[in-house]
């Protein structure tokens, strides 16, 4: 039995029929345990021949050595076979094949034998023309030449390999080689018929997009359309918590100067806070109000329980159930800057969320 692995260059990793593809091989063999042999090193070469855009027809030939108690052996597997290439994800595809094999054997051992010889493996896509193939071959024998019984040959090989345009030129209506011109062959796009224009990966498949940049890609984007800058979670809704905290001032929740009526840059960040909160149904928060220590108190502690109050009610009206939501009013009694500078105090008047579970 023989294992096979190789590189292999091909365009965009697909060929069109009447391609042609020639490549060089290094083999290590493990051969059946009737034979006595010791795993035998070597290399050899292949040609291809693409019958249709995914079929190929390949030759291939190499010359091995092994000991073999004590002595040298030569071993020339010669194979014929048929390779099916299934486009996969990834720039990956894979390769099943099934066909003949001859063995010589020489040196101080002669002989020669045939069997049955599988493939299975996979390509993997390299830059521009070039291309990985990693595949598994097992050599069946029947009626081997130096066993009484039947046996069976494993090995690795790996090598590289480069694929013409078309043995004859390009035959007349043969399948193009990059139908939806998207920059990956046809034997190889696993998302054939892509819009034009459309940017893929090489496998020939559409890239993930992210339209809000907030490196969460649109499939799994929870909040679209979150405006640059902010911080996002895994879903891609702003990051209301940050790992271990419990409250979190929102930045751009600004009133009318003395009132609680909303300025229309705090619809902004409160879209995306109630998009957030939709989200993630578990969460439960308390909203609270401050305010600085300017004036009468018993206003400031009516005003920041308002304010607090027309947020909630801004969030429960685009969404968010009303019983995950709770409203208080502080006023100045909890700062978190000096209230004897305009800074400190501007800071002090603010809108938080506190996660209550």
């Amino acid at each position: 039995m023989t294992v096979v692995a190789q590189l292999s260059v091909t365009p965009g990793l697909a060929q069109q029929g009447s391609s042609i593809e020639l490549g060089g091989l290094g083999t290590y063999t493990f051969f059946d345990s009737s034979l006595n042999f010791d795993d035998g090193i070597g290399g050899g070469g292949r040609l291809g021949f693409y019958l249709f855009s995914r079929l190929a027809l390949e030759g291939e030939a190499s010359y091995g050595t092994a000991d073999w108690n004590g002595a040298t052996i030569s071993h020339v597997p010669i194979r014929a076979r048929l390779v099916f290439n299934q486009p996969l994800s990834g720039g990956f595809a894979f390769l099943l094949g099934a066909g003949f094999v001859h063995n010589e054997y020489g040196k101080d051992i002669q002989g020669a034998d045939n069997g049955v010889s599988g493939l299975v493996g996979f390509r993997v896509g390299l830059p521009g023309p070039l291309a990985l193939r990693l595949s598994g071959a097992a050599d069946y024998i029947l009626k081997p030449a130096n066993a009484e019984d039947n046996n069976l040959n494993i090995g690795v090989q790996a090598g590289l390999s480069v694929t013409s345009g078309s043995l004859f030129g390009g035959a007349a209506g043969a399948r193009p080689q990059d139908s939806d011109r998207d920059g990956v062959s046809d034997q190889f796009d696993a998302c054939p018929g892509t819009p034009r224009g459309t940017r893929v990966d090489s496998s020939g498949c559409p890239l993930p997009t992210d339209a809000d940049g907030d490196g969460v890609r649109d499939s799994d984007d929870a909040c679209p359309n979150t405006p640059a800058g902010l911080r996002v979670d895994v879903r891609g809704c702003l990051l209301l918590f940050e790992e271990g905290a419990t409250r979190v001032v929102l930045e751009g929740v600004t009133f009318v100067s003395g009132g609680a009526e909303l300025t229309p840059e705090a619809g902004t960040v409160l879209d995306r806070v109630a998009e957030s909160l939709i989200a993630d149904p578990t969460v439960q928060v308390e909203i609270a109000g401050h305010t600085d220590n300017t004036g009468y108190r018993p206003f400031n502690l009516s005003l920041s329980l308002s304010r607090a109050a027309a947020v909630r009610r801004y969030l429960i009206e685009r969404g968010v159930p009303e019983e995950r939501l709770v409203a208080k009013g502080y006023g100045p009694d909890d700062p978190v800057a000096s209230n004897e500078t305009p800074e400190g105090r501007a800071q002090n008047q603010r809108i938080e969320l506190r996660q209550l579970n």
